[in-house]
């Protein structure tokens, strides 16, 4: 089947999702890239859609209002929106981002021919079930949008239609789908073009040297990486609780925290005793992530036990991976046992 020269990017989680320029933007333009005659437009539903920009390094981007989630009615405007647009296209397809954008982009397709791909990047209900139990919400409400979210995804993924294909980010994702949703195994196929490149190891030595100079850490000292927000389901107490007990093994030792929970952080830091001299707390520009986890030794990514964690395949992960830092992890997210082995280790909590 030939590729269609226009690719139409849906996107639910608004251009100011923290991991649209490295999972979307990147991926979209190296596929442009591949094909002189390729062209892509990204359709984003956001909150507040004005006074966004038109483009995107070159590509064109339209923004529809974003209506709250009350079943899936509220995003026929949408789809509506989407429709007419591509109604206007000789040749396309459509990419879409989760369930919300998946079912937009099959009631806009304008026929059944017109080749779909939605990424199945997480689980919706779980993940809103998992969100309300951290807050000890189980209320009528929270039950009935969890129905209306499981209802909504096994629409989008059960459906066995020859031209919709499915990509899923973990092998256990994949494994979900077709056990929860009955979705079509020959149809899904792992995500892989938004995983970045490992950085070679000048690169890496370059940055890893000019990082530590420019934060005044020692360049033979073990630097431990927490690269992430001080969510509960990201386990940051428990983080630095591990980080503490390992100072007992290596009072040299050094915490590079990369947060916009600045504040945050560092009152936690404070909280644990955790002597001034041996943790950084900084926010940094999502481009410059990836030099300051080439400084780092070891990069933390623990979670609780649970299925949106097991399925996930962590953004956090691929960027250690790539900046070459060895991934500490506690065994609860089935992606990071696709990592060779020299790249991950395997850490109990404390108190686990």
């Amino acid at each position: 089947m030939n590729t269609p020269e226009h690719r139409v990017v849906i996107i639910y989680d608004s251009t100011d999702n923290s991991v649209f320029e490295s999972q979307l933007l990147q991926p979209l333009l190296q596929w442009r890239a591949a094909a002189p005659h390729r062209t892509a437009t990204i359709i984003s539903c956001e909150q507040q859609p004005n006074n966004r920009p038109s483009q995107r390094a070159g590509i064109k981007c339209i923004y529809i209002k974003r209506i709250p989630y009350i079943g899936r009615m509220s995003l026929w405007y949408a789809a509506l929106r989407v429709y007419l647009y591509v109604r206007k296209l000789q040749s396309y397809e459509l990419f879409a981002r989760g369930p919300f954008a998946g079912y937009i982009a099959r009631t806009a397709a304008t026929s059944a021919c017109i080749q779909i791909i939605i990424q199945a990047r997480g689980l919706a209900a779980q993940e809103y079930r998992f969100t309300q139990e951290q807050r000890g919400n189980r209320t009528l409400h929270t039950r009935l949008r969890i129905a209306l979210l499981h209802a909504l995804e096994r629409t989008v993924y059960g459906t066995h239609n020859h031209n919709i294909t499915i990509q899923a980010v973990s092998s256990a994702l994949r494994a979900y789908l077709i056990a929860e949703f009955n979705a079509p195994a020959a149809q899904i196929t792992l995500a892989h073009e938004d995983i970045p490149q490992p950085l070679d190891a000048t690169t890496r030595a370059s940055y890893r040297a000019a990082v530590r100079t420019e934060l005044n850490i020692a360049q033979d000292i073990r630097l431990y990486c927490y690269n992430g927000s001080y969510k509960p389901w990201q386990c940051p107490s428990q983080t630095l609780e591990f980080f503490k007990n390992e100072l007992n093994n290596d009072p040299t030792a050094h915490l590079l925290i990369l947060s916009g929970d600045r504040d945050v952080f560092m009152q936690a830091c404070r909280q644990f005793c955790l002597p001034v001299h041996t943790y950084t707390v900084i926010s940094v520009q999502s481009y410059d992530v990836i030099r300051h986890l080439a400084a780092c030794d070891f990069g933390m990514l623990f979670r609780q036990q649970d299925v949106i964690n097991f399925t996930s395949r962590p953004t956090k992960a691929l960027e250690y991976y790539a900046a070459g830092c060895i991934t500490l992890h506690n065994g609860t997210v089935d992606a990071l046992n696709c990592l060779p082995e020299q790249a991950r280790l395997y850490r109990t909590l404390p108190g686990a």
